[in-house]
């Protein structure tokens, strides 16, 4: 997992935003390509899901666990 990867799912799950709000307040420095990459990239491994638009969805208990792991691997 590459470095901004680990920094938008950290983001995602302790800012209670949306990725979209993420991507465009410029609270994560990530291209909005490169995020949805990422988002269809969790969705496909099962830590990320949303209703009708890719970018306005949230973590699920996979993804929130997942986000939890990396946080605890940083430190």
């Amino acid at each position: 997992m590459k470095l901004d990867e680990k920094v938008f799912l950290l983001a995602l799950h302790s800012h209670g935003e949306t990725p979209r709000k993420l991507i465009y307040s410029g609270t994560v420095a990530i291209n909005h390509k490169r995020a949805r990459y990422l988002l269809e990239k969790w969705l496909e491994k099962g830590w990320y899901d949303y209703g009708v638009t890719l970018d306005l969805g949230w973590l699920t208990s996979k993804g929130v666990s997942k986000a939890k792991e990396v946080l605890e691997n940083a430190k």
